[in-house]
């Protein structure tokens, strides 16, 4: 009894560090030109190749995390009320990385946006 019951645990501990290493996860902090955080800002990152989008919130620090994303590129778009969307095309996520990112919104229409692209 006692085996099998180790035996469970360390097929559920090893499932679940499988799972951890083959996602990647995606966070960053939004702010303005200023520098202040900007809380309720919508961040949505969208896998250029299979079309799967996640959907986030910075939370009151001005800061969002989507822990499990599947490897790939991403085009990350952030974007509040009174402020130029910001799109960040080519984002390369690998297996197992950790991504942070710097949303700084400029101040504008919400109509308006600002492209960045990756490099290198």
């Amino acid at each position: 009894m006692r085996l099998s019951i180790s035996l469970s645990l360390l097929q559920l501990l090893t499932a679940a560090a499988y799972a951890q290493s083959s996602d990647a996860v995606l966070s960053g902090t939004v702010t303005d030109p200023g520098g202040a955080v900007i809380p309720k800002a919508k961040i949505l990152a969208e896998n250029a190749r299979t079309g799967v989008r996640a959907e986030t919130f910075s939370n009151e620090t001005g800061t969002f995390v989507f822990p499990a994303l599947q490897p790939g590129m991403y085009r990350v778009t952030g974007e509040a009320e009174g402020f130029k969307k910001l799109v960040y095309n080519d984002v390369a996520l690998e297996v197992g990385a950790r991504l942070s990112l710097s949303v700084r919104l400029e101040v504008g229409a919400v109509a308006e946006s600002i492209e960045v692209r990756a490099e290198g």
